[in-house]
């Protein structure tokens, strides 16, 4: 079962080229679909469409019922705790496996 994600609430991309990328979002646009900004290069004036499918619940959630400035939502999206999240171990595994041959200077 998909979990519920509501306006204001902090959520993490999993699928996509902004994959492991911090949102907030924005409004909720249908019964599958949400407008999700980070401040940066996506902007409140201008939000990303994301499926919900697409989308991971984090427990931080910003003020409700109020406007946020692009400002504001950079602010609180920097004060989130880095998460390197599972690609990250297996890119660092991958990488660890890699070894050079003798002659081989990575070029």
């Amino acid at each position: 079962m998909e979990k519920r994600v509501e306006v204001g609430q902090f959520v993490r991309s999993v699928a996509g080229r902004d994959r492991g990328q911090v949102f907030v979002v924005i409004s909720r646009l249908d019964e599958r679909h949400l407008a999700v900004a980070d401040g940066a290069r996506r902007r409140v004036a201008r939000p990303k469409t994301k499926s919900a499918r697409h989308l991971e619940p984090l427990d931080a959630r910003l003020r409700s019922g109020e406007k946020v400035s692009d400002h504001e939502l950079r602010a609180a999206l920097a004060g989130l705790p880095p998460h390197d999240g599972p690609a990250a171990g297996a890119r660092a595994a991958a990488a660890s496996d890699m070894t050079l041959e003798e002659g081989d200077h990575g070029a």
